[in-house]
């Protein structure tokens, strides 16, 4: 029996859309993250540099310094930012301790897009990751089993 005939078809279209909405959420946000490496690492080199550099370098390092810094704490606010609007990963878990139902082991599994594992170690470690999250029965994430809070700092909220 397929989700659709489970749950009914207009349920899986939300849950399907949802989950479509999701990993778009999650693309962007591997997107900031990666950002925020490349620019650590674009910084680390220049302070190198500079270092190396002869002469007086500390008004350009000062105002580098401050340029980095702002990037990074600007981009680490947009990844908790709370507002509905926005992508960001604390609205990402928000939707996900309100829909749990959406996350089962069998779209997670299917995330991990197993193809060639003769031996069953990647499908071992999907499964466990998920266990890790996942509710009572094992078919649903719950965060509450990670012990993750809401954004308001409280225990998120049963379904």
């Amino acid at each position: 029996m397929t989700d659709a005939e489970k749950i009914g078809p207009a349920l899986a279209a939300e849950r399907d859309a949802r989950m479509t909405r999701w990993l778009a959420y999650v693309e962007a946000i591997k997107l900031e993250v990666w950002s925020l490496h490349h620019h650590r690492s674009l910084f680390c080199q220049m302070t190198d540099v500079l270092f190396q550099a002869s002469g007086d370098q500390t008004f350009f390092l000062e105002h580098y310094w401050h340029l980095y810094h702002e990037r990074q704490m600007i981009a680490v606010r947009r990844l908790v930012d709370q507002d509905p609007r926005t992508v960001s990963m604390t609205r990402l878990l928000t939707e996900l301790a309100e829909h749990p139902e959406t996350m089962t082991r069998t779209v997670h599994l299917k995330m991990w897009n197993i193809t060639d594992d003769e031996h069953g170690l990647w499908e071992k470690e999907a499964n466990e990751a998920f266990g890790r999250y996942a509710d009572g029965d094992g078919y649903n994430v719950d965060l509450r089993q990670s012990g993750a809070t809401s954004p308001s700092g409280g225990q998120t909220r049963s379904r």
